[in-house]
């Protein structure tokens, strides 16, 4: 059974499974215990099967569910697959084969398992797999056959409900009980997420009752027919899952390719006298025109989002003296301008598009009545795709600022486009022009304007940012921190660029991102985890990368005013400056963590313990101080070596960092084997703080070699108090002396220096001797 593509598989257990021996102890016994289980049921059942009669129907049946195990169907009306062994299975049940439903209910696990593992997949996923399936087939047996007690009336509808909640409730809770303890996820969370699948399980029972009362009606034919349909269904799946990842191959195809072409039509424009996204507005122009007549093959459409962008690219051959003329051209210069589709067509022919991108650039200055360039082609002749281009160039020509002429009106333009229909552009397209245009709102505007500037209108633009990005470094220069170089940019950009929101986000060596500093937005690391992009354009947020030295992240922000360009252009002239900053500030940063981190434990260290005392103290928080010293370590150094000792102490550091990130308490590494927590809005009133963190550390167990193992031990004292009235020097003496009289009082007290106690592996899940109870 697996859900769709964002959950998890509930049939089997995860694939993003941890070692065997990465698994704690109480997962260990859990997957033991499961797998014991399903195997004495197994074995049971195995025992079973020689006093059965077994016949063509029951073998068939049994094939057909080995054989299926890893081919999913997707039901009408649900989201959700089931394995299509799952309804050979169920139909066992139906005919009373209960045995042979539950062995090869294992079996077609085992089978989707293997078919679907990758080849790294930790060992213990296989039994595990196994028993889910002995475990759910069998109970799924026990509710069938109970069902059919209670409700004989009824007997085929109670046994398809039955088996498949008891099928379904023993498959998600193994799963769930596995996910849960490998993913460290609580397990109502994860069952949250598979119970939805319950549909698919029920639509399996039905599937394998009309199965069975077909078989029951009709043998042979149903013998016949049954592998013929799995084998056909196999065969369109094969098939549609060929078409889906051709059709996934293209979108990365035209994914990959579209920044490129993107960059190709702005580094066109940059030559160009006319002003700016001028290829950008003739692709949406084509595309609502295309979409307006109909057109919605995708090779064409992607045809004609790049072909539109690419258009022009040809112009690169052309010389600044021809492009930049403000006069009439000559015969030459005309013969030369003539020539750019089909030098653009060619450019770009052997790029793998997998549409007919070049036919569109090299015929889109075709005209209707065959007087156009280059091939003189005349009516439908004239590609479609490069129909729509030449009419949407057309128009935003017109309508646009260009050294030869100045800008119409949309009206104004749309009247000569309506002259010229027959004679140079096709006139079905020109009379779906102004539904189109309306539908982009610029019917009533100025088309080339529309969220964009003019030439010069352009240059002042690009003179202000020069101006914000000097001015901008200057004030970046005495930011001490993350939040103050993101309040530089907020109080600098206001009079250019309204904005509501800032945020600084940086992106670590491995991937993952953190929020360093935010002005007006509510972004947590929970966002990003996944795509930053994707949660930036669902809060209405630009999302530019920056890069300085070894430092990378993402400036976000939330314009309220300023077209597209506009915006761009002041981000790009903030991103400078802002990225030396956070590199600077992210070294400074770095040089900080690493002056108050314990080197061994990975712990805050007693530099970092008096700065969070001077803090706490000047802002009279309520402070609880726990005193944390381990028992025993002068022994342990003294008889197992100090590499013992730093194994504890790493160990104990660990511990305390997994409760500090859960619990809201910072802890610190005081010297030799003492700890400090502290705690200003701890979760827990301080003796539960202390006795979870003790329970914790003492979970610990050291691997002394030879099958030796020695569990570490610790006191906790315990001081709190406010800070207007308590100093921080009384609190920690408080909680030393705690410590110390909690430490004497220990029944398992050694003499100091002491061997301490160990134990042998096979005692580990036992107190050592010795221990208290």
């Amino acid at each position: 059974m697996s859900a769709p593509a964002q959950s998890d598989q509930p049939r089997t257990a995860p694939r993003r499974t941890s070692s065997w021996g990465g698994l704690d102890l109480a997962t260990r016994c859990i997957f033991i215990s499961l797998i014991g289980a399903g195997a004495v049921v197994a074995l049971y059942c195995l025992t079973r099967v020689p006093s059965l009669q077994l016949d063509g129907q029951l073998l068939l049946l049994g094939l057909m569910a080995i054989v299926t195990g890893s081919i999913a169907i997707k039901l009408p009306f649900l989201s959700a697959r089931v394995s299509l062994d799952t309804v050979f299975v169920f139909a066992l049940v139906i005919v009373g084969a209960d045995e042979i439903a539950v062995l090869v209910s294992a079996l077609a696990m085992v089978v989707g398992d293997l078919g679907g593992a990758s080849r790294d997949k930790p060992w213990h996923t296989l039994p595990f797999n196994f028993a889910t399936g002995v475990l759910s087939a069998f109970v799924a047996v026990l509710a069938a056959g109970l069902a059919v007690k209670l409700s004989p009336d009824l007997k085929v509808v109670s046994q398809v409900v039955a088996l498949s909640v008891g099928y379904f409730a023993v498959n998600i809770a193994m799963v769930g009980i596995a996910m849960s303890r490998i993913r460290s996820v609580p397990l109502h969370k994860v069952l949250k997420k598979l119970v939805w699948t319950f549909p698919a399980f029920l639509g399996a029972g039905c599937i394998a009752a009309i199965l069975c009362m077909t078989l029951a009606v009709a043998p042979t034919l149903g013998l016949l027919l049954t592998p013929l349909v799995v084998i056909i269904y196999a065969a369109l799946q094969a098939h549609r899952s060929r078409i889906e990842e051709a059709k996934a191959h293209d979108e990365a195809i035209e994914e990959l390719f579209f920044p490129t072409v993107s960059a190709i039509a702005a580094a066109i424009e940059a030559r160009d006298a006319a002003d700016g996204d001028h290829h950008s507005r003739v692709q949406t122009l084509s595309l609502a025109l295309a979409q307006e007549v109909g057109l919605d093959d995708p090779i064409m459409v992607r045809a004609i989002r790049f072909g539109a962008l690419l258009h022009d690219v040809g112009r690169i051959a052309l010389p600044d003296s021809i492009l930049l003329k403000k006069g009439p051209l000559t015969a030459d210069e005309r013969a030369q301008v003539e020539l750019h589709p089909s030098l653009g067509a060619d450019l770009i022919r052997h790029i793998p598009f997998q549409a007919p991108v070049a036919e569109t650039i090299r015929h889109h200055h075709e005209q209707w009545d065959g007087g156009g360039y280059p091939d003189g082609l005349k009516g439908e002749a004239i590609p479609l795709t490069a129909r729509i281009v030449a009419i949407a160039e057309a128009m935003d020509t017109m309508t646009s600022e260009r050294t030869y002429a100045r800008a119409r009106l949309a009206g104004d333009a749309l009247k000569e486009m309506v002259s010229c229909s027959a004679t140079r552009f096709d006139p079905a397209l020109v009379a779906a022009l102004p539904k189109a245009l309306e539908s982009l709102g610029l019917l009533e505007t100025e088309v080339g304007k529309n969220d964009s500037e003019s030439a010069l209108s352009a240059i002042k633009r690009g003179a202000q940012a020069q101006a914000l990005s000097l001015n901008l470094g200057s004030e970046l220069s005495h930011a001490k921190s993350f939040a103050e170089a993101l309040e530089v940019v907020a109080r600098v950009t206001k009079d250019v660029m309204q904005s509501d929101g800032w945020a600084i986000v940086e992106v670590s060596a491995d991937g993952s991102c953190a929020s360093c500093a935010q002005v007006g937005l509510d972004l947590v690391s929970e966002n990003l985890a996944d795509d930053p992009v994707e949660w930036a354009m669902s809060v209405g947020c630009d999302l530019t990368r920056m890069e300085s030295g070894s430092w990378a992240g993402f400036l976000m922000s939330r314009c309220l005013q300023a077209t597209a360009s506009r915006r761009k252009s002041i981000l790009q002239a903030i991103t400078g400056p802002l990225a030396e900053t956070c590199q600077r500030l992210g070294q400074v940063a770095q040089q900080e963590r690493i002056a108050n981190t314990d080197v061994l434990t990975g712990l805050s260290n007693r530099l970092a313990l008096d700065r969070a005392f001077m803090e706490a103290k000047a802002r009279a928080d309520h402070l609880v101080v726990l005193l944390l010293d381990l028992d025993g370590f002068k022994g342990i150094n003294d008889h197992f070596g100090h590499q013992a000792g730093d194994v504890a102490l790493v160990d104990v550091g660990a511990a305390l960092l997994q409760l500090e990130r859960q619990l809201g308490f910072r802890a610190f590494r005081q010297g030799g084997d003492e700890f400090v927590v502290l705690s200003t809005h701890a979760k827990l009133a301080p003796s539960d703080l202390s006795e979870r963190i003790q329970s914790h550390i003492e979970r610990i167990e050291l691997d002394l070699g030879g099958g030796e193992y020695l569990r570490v031990k610790t006191s906790i004292g315990i001081a709190a108090g406010d800070l207007h009235e308590a100093t921080t020097e009384a609190l920690v003496e408080k909680a030393d002396h705690d410590m110390y009289e909690k430490k004497q009082a220990r029944p398992d007290r050694l003499p100091r220096g002491s061997r301490p106690v160990t134990y042998r592996r096979a005692a580990a899940a036992q107190k050592p001797a010795g221990e208290a109870a």
